[in-house]
């Protein structure tokens, strides 16, 4: 009987371990693979935690939880819970990027034919970008297209593209379409030329936006802080063309929720 006894208290302790661990692993994991905010935050936590020997942590326990079965199977979680956590976002990561990319997009409040990349990739656009928008029926703007139609053309184009059967639109821009050198983790030579893109911005903005980013800015990498420079000009600019259009928080009832208490 003692025998039974210990066996069914041990396989609780590892079924309950095994479980806690396995959802926070699962959770953390896969939100971890292909969500680039979670993981510049839990990656460092994950590699650190990762190295640590469970049974540094037993004394720990056994002060805190005492030594009944709740420290015993926080110790199995403490044990499992990261390489369950890592393992997910690792292979996650050997996905094709194609897969990725229509992943996120397929959104079907957000269609992706109406969204309109302009100048990505310098003068010469990747194969791999280029077979993602004729799959997903997207709109591209090379830095070709832009150079012969001009700016102006170029945004008006864009705009039409971007307002076909939606109530709003937002905009993403990323640093590395500048042709400045430096201050981006992917710079590309041939882009726009600041004033060049600080015009297409206002043209663009001038029907109103609601919501707007700036990316891939890397200040470690500038030699000059160039790239934040143009990244506040860029944010400085949106608002100016807003306000002055009058199309500041013309969403407003659109993207605003009510707030329960």
């Amino acid at each position: 009987m003692l025998l039974w006894t210990d066996t069914f208290w041990r396989l609780r302790r590892i079924v309950l371990g095994l479980g806690i661990a396995t959802l926070i692993g699962l959770a953390v994991g896969v939100a971890n693979g292909p969500i680039p905010y979670i993981r510049a935050s839990f990656a460092p936590f994950i590699s650190v935690i990762a190295v640590i020997p469970p049974m540094a942590a037993l004394p720990v326990l056994f002060i805190v939880l005492g030594r009944d079965e709740t420290s015993k199977a926080t110790l199995i979680v403490i044990d499992i819970t990261p390489f369950l956590m890592r393992n997910p976002a690792l292979r996650i990561e050997e996905l094709p990027i194609e897969q990725l990319i229509k992943a996120q997009t397929n959104l079907p409040n957000v269609p992706a034919v109406s969204l309109v990349q302009i100048g990505i990739g310098g003068w010469h656009v990747p194969r791999e970008a280029v077979a993602q928008i004729r799959a997903r029926n997207t709109n591209l703007l090379t830095m070709r297209d832009v150079e012969e139609l001009g700016i102006g053309k170029t945004a008006e184009i864009a705009l039409e593209l971007a307002w076909k059967n939606v109530d709003a639109v937002s905009m993403s821009f990323d640093i590395g379409c500048v042709d400045c050198g430096s201050g981006t983790g992917w710079p590309e030579p041939g882009g726009f030329l600041p004033r060049e893109v600080l015009r297409l911005i206002a043209l663009i903005d001038a029907e109103g936006l609601c919501g707007v980013e700036v990316v891939e800015v890397s200040p470690p990498y500038a030699t000059s802080d160039i790239s934040s420079l143009l990244g506040v000009r860029v944010i400085v600019a949106v608002l100016f063309t807003l306000v002055a259009h009058g199309k500041l928080g013309a969403h407003r009832a659109m993207i605003d929720k009510p707030v329960r208490h």
